[in-house]
């Protein structure tokens, strides 16, 4: 049994036409991915866009977070697409970013390759993840290098002062994409 908590409480249930499956590793303190589709096709079936967030919280295979919330909402309503993978910089589930810190490694063993692959052919890929803790703020370049590597063209809701993009639990519903 998982003794872990990620913090959060706020759980919200998933509307009635969506299908959702998530990826963790054995011991759920790590989230690969995420995924909601709610067109009717099979998960797995190309087609969902790409959120990049720092790092998940209590969302998962039966529930989302507010954050999971908002960016489903803007995939389905602003955005026209048939479902969306959720992805995090850093893997290790907790709501509290310093929490990133109480772990030796929080971005995890598969987050790399997963990011690459399901980005890849992605419609729309939105970099979210705000502002790391200071002493972890070179990994969200890192996944942009990487990404760019890898020939993703990232959007994101803008940049903050230091240039991460902005996290978007704290933007408008209908804030417009820019390039990152």
């Amino acid at each position: 049994m998982d003794l872990h908590d990620p913090g959060g409480k706020v759980r919200r249930r998933l509307a009635a036409d969506v299908v959702s499956a998530a990826g963790f590793s054995a011991c759920r303190r790590w989230r690969w991915w995420l995924e909601r589709r709610w067109d009717g096709a099979p998960l797995g079936s190309p087609g969902p866009g790409v959120v990049i967030g720092m790092n998940p919280s209590v969302a998962d295979e039966t529930a989302d977070d507010p954050t999971v919330a908002g960016v489903m909402w803007r995939a389905r309503h602003l955005w026209g697409l048939p479902g969306l993978i959720m992805l995090n910089a850093f893997a290790y589930r907790a709501t509290d970013k310093l929490r990133l810190l109480e772990v030796d490694d929080p971005v995890g063993v598969e987050n790399d390759a997963t990011i690459v692959r399901l980005c890849q052919g992605a419609p729309l890929v939105v970099a979210a993840w705000g502002q790391p803790p200071k002493s972890l703020a070179a990994r969200g370049p890192a996944v942009a290098a990487m990404l760019a590597g890898a020939g993703v063209h990232l959007m994101c809701f803008g940049r903050n002062a230091d240039g991460s993009p902005k996290h978007p639990l704290y933007q408008r519903k209908d804030a417009a994409l820019v390039p990152y």
